[in-house]
């Protein structure tokens, strides 16, 4: 098993009896391995659920996540690690403060030109998959090799929640009733259908994020990205895509000692969804994790401009198959991640190792992310452990850089909260100061107060006490970098001043949806012979 934790110095490798602990020698993540996974010093941190599950569900948990990580008794996963298991292509078994999910749902297995081997090389069955009990399912996109056994899932969880678009939900509805027209599930779209023009969605459903409610999962923080589904490059001798396709048969150990079985169970193919592509962020605290099942490319700057609205990615499992190289670095400088683990990339996993390492090399030391490398099959079924609690997650950047990127100002559709904002204000309360000290002895500019009105429409007012002469005031108002409304006003003497902010359609959107948002207000005023006095707070705008 490898972890990611909190140590008590730099990254080390230690082996116990039941797991060996990996580690990357990250020196921009020193002290961020764990201790040993050991029973014995490990927290007690079982109880996401409070039922004991069956035998079954139990040997599958313990399978997928190993037995230091399953209550034995009862099944529950314990809560203070992010748990990841990868079960072939971008299918990954998941826990997330001790809840269990499928990220795709398809165990590899051929005939095919790519996978020709059985379901022996990954080491589990649909039928293991389906005893694991996950408490959701989050589509990333329905092609076969990565949705073609969430049917039997469902049909054998039907009361798991299923999220996707709309058209992954008529299409997987569709599938269901063939295999048992008598069950019915609960499907979520969190977008609207995409329309499909010549196989692909057409390039206005990209940028658009969506957060789930809180309940979703608790604990959990999920957003929701319309992701490119991958692209062939038009030119693949200038953008070469990584050799995941085997297009070229080559010695593999999933070709010679694991041959394809007749008697493996069928799966589903890939309806007219599957070229629809979700990337889904989970955050845990300060952690943060994305999984995209595809990769690419961005479509006019759409994708770019939904990343730069998510909050920051410590972590990436992100598909590399298909698309040229380029797509790789273009992505990677959008997410920005502190740690990336390519998926999509097996059979023979290994023989890609050189090209993805070479190619994250033409990537600034400053902003390149750690490789975190998973290679078939020894990494099957072989949890991957982070500690939310770590403190290597509250450094911003690849490189634990003090500050990211300035990411784009229009980032498009609803946004997730990037960090908790100070405490709400109402509009019914009394005015609060935030004051800054003048910078010279010319007229004196010691505080301002600021009382929020709500917003009426397309306004907002607020009520600025404290200018102390004629001169000009400016007030913006701004979520995770993107513009929500400003105002200015100038001022022949002093007073107190209303000011009428127009708020974008963006921020009209968000207070229809959620009723209020944290936002940060910044206020410059530049009195008459003075230097310039600059507020900022966090305020909580309602409608």
């Amino acid at each position: 098993m490898r972890e990611f934790a909190t140590g008590a110095g730099g990254l080390r490798r230690r082996t116990t009896t039941l797991a060996v602990v990996v580690a990357a020698a990250v020196a921009t993540l020193g002290g961020v391995l764990a201790q040993s996974a050991d029973a014995k010093v490990r927290p007690k941190a079982h109880g996401a659920q409070a039922e004991v599950l069956p035998a079954a569900t139990i040997a599958a948990r313990q399978h997928f996540f190993g037995i230091d990580n399953v209550d034995p008794a009862t099944g529950a996963v314990r809560k203070d690690r992010v748990l990841m298991s990868w079960a072939g292509v971008a299918t990954f078994a998941a826990s997330f403060n001790g809840h269990v999910v499928m990220l795709d749902t398809w165990i590899p297995r051929g005939p095919s030109t790519t996978w020709n081997h059985s379901l022996q090389y990954v080491g589990t069955t649909p039928d293991e998959v389906k005893a694991l009990k996950p408490e959701a399912y989050f589509i990333g996109h329905m092609h076969g090799d990565h949705a073609g056994d969430s049917p039997g899932l469902i049909v054998a969880n039907p009361d798991m929640p299923v999220y996707g678009d709309q058209s992954h939900c008529d299409d997987l509805k569709a599938e269901v009733k063939t295999l048992d027209p008598t069950v019915t599930f609960n499907c979520f779209a969190v977008f609207p259908p995409v329309q499909v023009v010549n196989g692909r969605p057409v390039p206005e459903s990209f940028g658009m994020v969506d957060r789930l409610p809180a309940n979703t999962l608790p604990g959990v923080s999920i957003t929701a990205v319309m992701h490119p589904h991958s692209l062939r490059p038009t030119d693949p001798v200038a953008d070469p895509p990584f050799d995941t396709m085997q297009a070229t048969k080559r010695p593999c150990v999933a070709f010679t000692q694991y041959p394809p079985d007749p008697n493996d169970p069928p799966s589903f193919g890939s309806p007219a969804s599957g070229i629809i592509e979700i990337a889904w962020q989970f955050r845990i605290g300060d952690f943060s994790l994305v999984w995209a099942d595809s990769n690419g490319p961005d479509v006019g700057g759409r994708d770019a401009q939904a990343w730069a609205s998510v909050p920051p990615t410590d972590v990436l499992f992100g598909a590399i198959a298909v698309s040229g190289r380029s797509v790789l670095n273009e992505g990677l400088s959008q997410i920005r991640p502190k740690i990336f683990a390519p998926i999509h990339h097996d059979p023979c996993a290994n023989d890609v190792y050189k090209e993805v390492r070479d190619q994250l090399a033409t990537i600034p030391a400053s902003s390149r992310p750690r490789l975190l490398y998973l290679s078939d099959p020894a990494d099957y079924l072989k949890p991957i452990a982070f500690d939310p609690s770590a403190k290597a997650w509250k450094q911003d950047g690849p490189s634990g850089q003090s500050a990211r990127t300035e990411a784009p100002s229009t980032a498009t559709m609803q946004l997730a909260d990037a960090a908790p904002a100070a405490a709400p204000q109402s509009a019914s309360s009394a005015p609060s100061a935030a004051s800054a000290p003048a910078k010279s002895t010319k007229p004196a500019v010691t505080k301002l107060t600021v009382a929020i009105a709500k917003a009426k429409g397309s306004k907002l007012s607020l009520r600025i006490r404290g200018m102390k002469s004629a001169g000009k005031l400016k007030a913006a108002l701004t979520r995770n970098h993107v513009s929500l409304g400003s105002a200015s006003r100038t001022l022949k003497r002093a007073s107190t001043v209303t000011l009428k902010v127009k708020l974008s359609t963006h921020a009209r959107r968000l207070l229809a949806a959620h009723r209020s948002l944290k936002a940060s207000l910044k206020l410059t005023y530049t009195a008459t012979g003075a230097d310039a006095l600059r507020v900022s707070r966090n305020v909580t705008i309602r409608r």
